[in-house]
């Protein structure tokens, strides 16, 4: 008996990408507010999950997939081995996961908007409400992420 693969069109993997992207981004924002830490049942079995999907369904965009993935990689593990403790290792596959999810050229948006509300949290609400010295980034990762996946970006991105 053969295996019925059924054809994807490129919209619905970006549909499967933003709720993929919600669905992950909760617990991950939830955990990471917590107890600063990310599992990685979360951001490396979506990963892994996302990665056999579209090798399965969409194989075309399979190297999208990966570059996107590698470019998250290129930026936040110097990040990581550079300045310790500074960003955790949780944090890092989160990055792998958003980059898979969006794509090498949306991946920068996200990356943007993580950056952009990170450092407007950490001046307005962080410094005068917390007393916590560092700052989950997992949050303001899963934000830019979803926001890049919006479908209303897609004619701007």
């Amino acid at each position: 008996m053969e295996m019925m693969i059924l054809p994807m069109k490129a919209q619905t993997v970006e549909l499967a990408s933003l709720f993929a992207m919600v669905f992950i981004g909760i617990p991950v924002c939830i955990l990471d507010i917590r107890s600063y830490h990310i599992p990685n049942g979360l951001t490396l079995g979506g990963w892994g999950t996302g990665l056999i999907l579209l090798a399965l369904y969409l194989p075309a965009q399979l190297e999208i997939y990966l570059s996107g993935s590698a470019m998250a990689l290129a930026v936040f593990l110097p990040v990581f081995y550079l300045f310790p403790g500074k960003m955790g290792g949780g944090d890092v596959k989160l990055a792998l996961l958003v980059g898979g999810l969006t794509g090498p050229f949306r991946w920068f948006f996200a990356h943007f908007t993580a950056v952009f509300f990170g450092i407007l949290f950490f001046l307005v609400v962080h410094k005068t409400h917390f007393h916590k010295k560092s700052l989950p980034f997992g949050p303001f990762l899963c934000l830019g992420g979803v926001t890049a996946l919006l479908p209303c970006w897609k004619e701007l991105i």
